[in-house]
């Protein structure tokens, strides 16, 4: 099961080739390198990861969006494209057990102040990231930055109170918090559900095994 995000997309082979090799031994060195295209990954299924990448079972929330930084954003990278098929046995039982995993999780982010207050973290970096011009002025700068802080602070306390902890009073304090791995602690939580999962499936394999004895 492969937890994250969306792969970049490069899914093809390079080789470096010394265009010294090539020049007349009376030339001197120095014409660099050239880099050629020799080959591409695919998976068993036959496709290929170029362009497309590996999409995550259960996709985790991140900073990174590979629909503006992937492969596939570059003019001059390669095509999707499908070769024959290996000859693989699909795990049907590993699917679904991949579908209650995944409902799980949804239903946990959904209610989890952590994972909500990092869903909002992002979504506020993004709007800011998205911004296609700045002040130059001093001030509307500083007061940019004070509200930015301000906001944080106000989904920092929002998620506290959630837990029952007391409310921070001031910027000082949140910037003196020790950041907290949230996408790690959900991790965690889905392997808790696989082992769990894999307990009750070998649990029910042990008992219709006394029942045929």
């Amino acid at each position: 099961m492969i937890l994250g995000q969306h792969t970049f997309g490069k899914g093809s082979v390079q080789n470096l080739y010394s265009l010294d090799r090539y020049a007349p031994r009376t030339s001197d060195p120095g014409f660099g390198q050239l880099t050629l295209t020799i080959g591409k990954f695919y998976r068993v299924s036959g496709e290929s990861t170029q362009h497309r990448g590996v999409h995550p079972d259960i996709e985790m929330p991140s900073l990174v969006d590979a629909s503006v930084v992937g492969e596939s954003t570059r003019e001059s990278a390669l095509p999707w494209d499908q070769i024959d098929a290996t000859v693989y046995t699909v795990d049907i039982e590993l699917d679904e057990a991949i579908n209650l995993i995944a409902q799980s999780h949804s239903l946990r982010a959904k209610t989890d102040p952590d994972f909500n207050f990092l869903i909002d973290e992002y979504a506020a970096f993004a709007d800011i990231r998205n911004q296609d011009t700045v002040s130059l002025n001093l001030e509307v700068r500083r007061q940019q930055q004070k509200k930015i802080r301000e906001e944080r602070l106000a989904r920092e306390n929002t998620r506290r109170t959630k837990h029952g902890l007391p409310a921070l009073d001031s910027i000082e304090a949140l910037e003196e918090l020790e950041n907290q791995d949230f996408v790690l602690q959900e991790a965690a939580q889905i392997v808790a559900d696989m082992a769990r999962l894999d307990g009750q499936v070998t649990a029910s394999l042990r008992g219709s095994s006394e029942s045929l004895n």
